[in-house]
């Protein structure tokens, strides 16, 4: 996929070069590289766009799966998703963070301070279970 073809698919779809970046999970400076030429944009977000165009995806959309994946069970609608991430500060280990998706924040149990992009290497997505079996 070509700089151009970048620009015109997320245009297509509704999205910014920063909003791209972040449904991707990369910095927002490398959505820009990627518009811009600079970096090549990488096989698997080149196929992903394209299933996004012939699929329709667009932030309205996406949004509305995660809501309806989630729901109201797992706290305020903001709070969308959890992702294993690894703070980027010496003696730091993989951990499992509330992902503020509005803020682009992540906040880890026992801590009161949120973590930018910028701290964080990321890690998967942690679904919550499909059923919940009662023991007993």
């Amino acid at each position: 996929m070509t700089a151009d073809e970048f620009k015109a698919a997320i245009d297509t779809l509704g999205y910014s070069q920063v909003g791209i970046s972040r449904l991707f999970g990369v910095n927002d400076r490398t959505g820009r590289r990627w518009a811009s030429g600079k970096v090549p944009i990488p096989e698997a977000a080149a196929t992903c766009l394209k299933l996004m165009l012939i699929s329709g995806l667009t932030p309205e959309v996406m949004g509305k799966i995660a809501s309806n994946r989630v729901g109201n069970e797992f706290g305020q609608p903001d709070e969308i998703q959890y992702r294993w991430i690894l703070p980027k500060f010496v003696g730091a280990e993989w951990t499992v963070a509330r992902h503020f998706h509005s803020r682009q924040t992540f906040l880890v149990p026992g801590s009161a301070a949120e973590l930018k992009l910028s701290e964080i290497h990321f890690g998967p997505r942690i679904y919550p279970p499909e059923t919940v079996e009662k023991i007993g």
